[in-house]
């Protein structure tokens, strides 16, 4: 098992200049990112960095959520409400009430396939990450990572992520 406090994310500007973003895992193959884990903070009204070839999952952690425009329509972000879409789609953020704090997942559809839910710690199995949304994993308390190598020890609400081949 692997564990990660907030602390030991690395920390880096959004690719549009927007934004932070803290970076939990970012797996490469052939130059081309495969999946990636972060937390955003969003402080502001901002366009979102599109992914091309990518799907997304976005969880509100904290805050009171944002809408989310597009060409087509609308995609709201409501707290611990994972959301999944398409990475290319060029998206504007409204904050609802104040700063937010956004989970994300991106991967490539085309390698993998990934689920994401805000679920009880035992619901986790090997393979999965956690994000812990309170409580405490493994020895990790709210915001940090856990990867899970069998059952997990706690009684924690998370935001689980499982990894799938596509």
């Amino acid at each position: 098992m692997r564990v990660m406090h907030r602390s030991e994310f690395k920390t880096m500007p959004w690719p549009n200049g927007q934004g932070v973003a803290h970076e939990v895992f970012h797996m490469v193959e052939d130059g081309r990112t495969v999946w990636r884990i972060s937390l955003a903070e969003v402080v502001g009204d901002c366009v979102f960095s599109a992914f091309d070839g990518m799907k997304r999952s976005t969880t509100v952690v904290s805050g009171a959520g944002m809408d989310l425009a597009h060409a087509g329509g609308e995609i709201l972000l409501r707290p611990l409400e994972p959301v999944t879409w398409d990475g290319a789609l060029p998206l504007t953020g409204e904050l609802l009430d104040g700063a937010v704090e956004n989970f994300n997942v991106i991967w490539d559809a085309a390698r993998m396939d990934v689920e994401v839910r805000v679920c009880g710690v035992s619901e986790a199995r090997a393979g999965d990450v956690v994000f812990v949304l309170g409580g405490e994993v493994a020895g990790v308390g709210r915001h940090g990572v856990v990867w899970c190598d069998g059952v997990l020890e706690g009684d924690g609400e998370v935001v689980l992520v499982r990894a799938m081949e596509g």
